[in-house]
């Protein structure tokens, strides 16, 4: 399902899984560029995951999904923890800042230590440490992980990433 594409990483639709890093990761700031192409998508931003298991709770996932046009495909609303931002199912964004379907969004997410923060389109949307979060290590056993790989994954529909730069903290 994934594919490059004119120099855009795509996964051409559902059941593409998870496109990871052959590198693993500590600390470092990921910044990339995503687009929807159809409303109702849901994609994901690995971090600190093993080469096996679900990134969600065996590493991290920041949610990438089309938060205002979600219900109106899907006929549910999502909840707090599944916008786009969230460390999913751990902590949710502050609030929505994608762009509308078919544009570029600008996605930053600096890990340090225990530390994560993720920013879209300029917006705070998350600042953690991920301590704060004991009481979930037993169903999020990756929030205790120091370092793995990155990837993207692909839920649903076609997704893109572009522009796509990892810089290692020291």
């Amino acid at each position: 399902q994934w594919a490059v594409e004119d120099g855009v990483i795509v996964c051409k639709g559902g059941g593409g899984g998870y496109l990871l890093t052959e590198k693993e990761f500590a600390d470092f700031e990921l910044r990339c560029e995503y687009r929807f192409t159809k409303p109702g998508t849901n994609s994901g931003i690995a971090l600190r995951t093993p080469p096996k298991g679900d990134p969600a709770y065996q590493g991290m996932e920041i949610q990438l999904i089309d938060d205002e046009g979600w219900a109106g495909v899907h006929k549910f609303e999502l909840k707090d923890f599944q916008h786009t931002g969230s460390i999913y199912d751990v902590q949710p964004a502050k609030k929505a800042a994608n762009k509308p379907v078919g544009e570029w969004n600008a996605v930053r997410v600096v890990c340090k230590g225990r530390d994560v923060s993720v920013s879209l389109n300029g917006d705070e949307l998350v600042k953690a440490n991920l301590d704060d979060y004991a009481a979930k290590f037993d169903k999020h056993p990756g929030l205790k992980r120091a370092a793995g790989h990155l990837g993207f994954q692909s839920y649903n529909v076609r997704v893109e990433f572009r522009n796509v730069t990892v810089a290692e903290s020291k």
